[in-house]
């Protein structure tokens, strides 16, 4: 009997002890890996830049050329 609570007692502290330790390495695991996700982030954030730079590049060049195109139809349509 007293062996029984002496194994439950132990039992709770090691279960105790495991998910304490298991706290602690996760912990320290994020903590290690906050650099490398910080530069992920970063380096998202510079393409996603770029990207919109390039489809502001692309759209306004394509306004221009529809522009032409219209000034060009228009003028063709008052000469007929």
């Amino acid at each position: 009997m007293l062996s029984q609570i002496i194994e439950g007692a132990e039992k709770l502290r090691r279960d105790k002890w495991v998910k304490q330790q298991t706290k602690r390495i996760k912990e320290i695991t994020v903590k290690g890996l906050e650099p490398q996700i910080h530069r992920m982030v970063e380096e998202h954030k510079k393409q996603l830049q770029r990207v919109q730079s390039e489809t502001g590049q692309v759209i306004d060049a394509r306004g221009g050329e529809l522009a032409d195109r219209h000034k060009r139809s228009g003028r063709a349509a008052s000469w007929r």
